[in-house]
């Protein structure tokens, strides 16, 4: 049995942005007590948290303030130390898996685990200089896509190849570590999976959302349910399931999959915690995301998701902030989420827009004359 956490405890969440925000407001909501350790002072989760230890995460002092200061410990922040998470764990309660922890810094680690669970995935090879690439491209084939094992997916840590002659645009990154050169999956469908357990081998899934990101990889938009035939739902479904049992994962698992033409379906990513594609679930669902991921690391029973909408749900970047704001006298179906975040880069998030619909067709092609996000619909 897990153990059981209850409101009046402290959770600590490790990172400060949107996601812990909305993990923040969930859990308070309930009655905890929430801290926040992150570098930047005042963040948006600080904002709406009990306190906040600024520091760096890898500030070995700091994480074992935190650990000492609440009764569990989750995380926002991909990039942790988990040297640092190991040393605090007798200290206080972390029940998400470190193993699922380790993975969005570790593409080799997560493609290993993959395939000794016969997950399909995409074909792949280890590469450690230049020219294991040149030993493994006739294999794994054109187009194919070099990614940085310890990147977080966005285009600094990978680099396309349709050809030899784009082999020497791997230089930059072979030279800063081991790399994963990977087939490039002709997929239909991008979608993606959340599954909740709650450390009891209780698990409810969420339903399916198809998702759109942007060719430097930020997440763009989501549509739930995902329109795809019973098979492969079922079949998306117990490829989590089987996931979920083997880390018997506490809190939200969150499973990012191609789907071919064919029907066939290839995990490309796992993540721990919740995921921008979930964010519908505030106004779609019966339980959101975040109350899920609380309730899943506390050991709480899990009710089964119902979805009460068709969705949409739009990212709002720093540059489209105004123009969505000036919607809001006008469009009833739109619920705003904004992150109290300023921001001088114009593609960074700042917050989203869920469109409750009964055609989501239509839906769409009303946001296409609208216009507010037609500049950056480069979707890969």
């Amino acid at each position: 049995m897990s153990e059981l956490f209850i409101p009046g405890q402290t959770i600590g969440i490790i990172g400060g942005g949107h996601l812990a925000r909305l993990l923040t407001l969930s859990a308070k909501s309930i009655g905890f007590h929430v801290g926040i350790l992150a570098p930047e002072q005042g963040c948006t989760a600080a904002e709406v948290a009990d306190w906040q230890i600024v520091a760096d995460y890898t500030d070995q002092l700091a994480m074992v303030r935190m650990a000492e200061k609440c009764d569990v410990l989750t995380f926002e922040h991909l990039d942790n130390d988990l040297s640092l998470i190991r040393q605090v764990d007798e200290l206080v309660s972390i029940p998400q898996s470190l193993e699922l922890l380790e993975f969005p810094q570790d593409r080799l680690l997560e493609r290993t685990f993959l395939d000794a669970s016969n997950i399909n995935i995409a074909p792949y090879a280890q590469i450690n200089q230049i020219g294991d690439i040149e030993k493994n491209i006739e294999a794994i084939g054109f187009p194919c896509i070099l990614k940085g094992d310890r990147g977080q997916g966005n285009a600094e840590s990978q680099h396309v190849m349709k050809r030899i002659s784009d082999i020497r645009g791997c230089l930059p990154l072979v030279r800063e570590g081991t790399c994963i050169l990977e087939a490039m999956i002709p997929f239909e469908k991008e979608i993606t999976v959340m599954i909740v357990g709650n450390g009891n081998h209780d698990y409810s899934k969420f339903p399916i959302v198809e998702t759109r990101y942007h060719k430097d990889g930020r997440f763009a938009q989501g549509i739930v349910p995902a329109e795809l035939p019973n098979e492969i739902t079922e079949e998306a479904y117990r490829i989590a399931d089987d996931i979920a049992v083997t880390l018997n994962v506490q809190g939200i698992l969150t499973i990012e999959m191609f789907v071919t033409e064919a029907g066939m379906i290839y995990v490309n990513s796992l993540a721990p915690g919740p995921h921008s594609a979930g964010h519908y679930s505030l106004e779609a669902s019966n339980l959101s995301q975040f109350d899920a991921h609380i309730r899943g690391i506390c050991g709480w029973q899990l009710p089964d998701i119902k979805l009460y909408s068709a969705a949409i749900m739009m990212n709002v970047a720093s540059e489209q902030l105004i123009e969505t704001i000036s919607y809001i006298p006008f469009e009833k179906n739109w619920y705003h989420h904004y992150y109290g975040t300023t921001s001088l880069s114009k593609n960074d998030t700042v917050g989203h827009i869920t469109i409750l619909t009964d055609d989501v067709e239509s839906e769409l092609v009303h946001l296409e004359g609208i216009q507010i996000w037609e500049e950056n619909s480069d979707y890969r």
